[in-house]
C-alpha cells in the first residue's frame, strides 16, 4: 500500500510499480515506521543499519525524520460505494483544461455540476472571463450535486490514473472527494464556491 499527499490531495494505491534502475528513488520514510523493518533481507544482504537518529541505506548516510505522517484513515469519508456518478476520465480531463483557461488565476476554480449531465463552468470576475462545457456522464448513483475544485489539481489527479474510465464520490460541496478506478484512490479537496 502507498499513500500520499501535499494536503490537498491524497494518493492511495494497493498496486504500486516502479521503474527504472536501482538508486533512483526517494523513499519518505518515518522513523517509527523503519525500526519496525527487519534488519537484513538475507544473511549476505543487510537493508539498513540503524545508528542513533542516523540510518545507512545502501551506502548512504540520512537523518531520520522527527516527523508523524498524517493519518490518512481519519482524512478519507467513508461514503457508500455504491452512491457514486462514473465518467470518462480523457473527456473530463480535456473539458477541465478547455474551461481552466478561463478561471481565476489564483484559485483555478471549476465548478462541476452533476446532474442530467457534468456541466463545468469557470469564471475571472476580474477579467470578465467565463466558459462552461457539458458532456455525458457514464453512469450516475448519487444525487445532484455541485462542486468545486482547484483545476489543476483535479487534471494532474485525473493523469495519475491509467483506466479510461473513473469514478467520483462527494455528498456536500464542502466535504473531500474521491475519485477511483478500484485500485488506485484520490482525494482532493473542494473549494469553497463563489456565490
Amino acid at each position: 500500500l502507498v499513500v500520499a499527499t501535499d494536503a490537498h490531495r491524497l494518493f492511495k494505491s494497493r498496486e504500486f510499480e516502479v521503474s527504472g534502475p536501482p538508486g533512483s528513488y526517494t523513499y519518505l520514510l518515518p522513523a517509527s515506521s523503519l525500526k519496525r523493518l527487519p534488519r537484513t533481507v538475507n544473511e549476505d544482504f543487510s537493508l539498513y543499519e540503524l545508528k542513533g537518529e542516523k540510518v545507512s541505506f545502501c551506502g548512504i548516510t540520512v537523518n531520520l525524520m522527527d516527523s508523524r505522517y498524517p493519518d490518512w484513515k481519519v482524512v478519507m469519508p467513508d461514503y457508500d460505494p455504491n452512491v457514486y456518478v462514473s465518467f470518462n476520465r480523457f473527456d473530463l480531463m480535456k473539458a477541465t483544461q478547455e474551461v481552466a483557461v478561463y478561471s481565476n488565476k489564483s484559485t483555478h476554480q471549476v465548478t462541476y455540476s452533476f446532474n442530467g449531465e457534468i456541466m463545468l463552468a469557470a469564471q475571472d470576475v476580474d477579467f470578465s472571463f467565463e466558459s462552461s462545457r457539458r458532456m455525458r456522464y457514464i453512469k450516475k448513483t448519487m444525487p445532484d450535486l455541485v462542486i468545486g475544485f482547484n483545476a489543476k489539481f483535479f487534471a494532474e489527479a485525473l493523469s495519475t490514473f491509467k483506466s479510461e474510465e473513473l469514478t467520483l464520490q462527494a455528498s456536500t460541496p464542502t466535504r473531500a472527494g474521491i475519485i477511483s478506478d478500484g485500485v488506485d484512490t484520490v482525494l482532493i479537496m473542494p473549494l469553497m464556491i463563489n456565490c
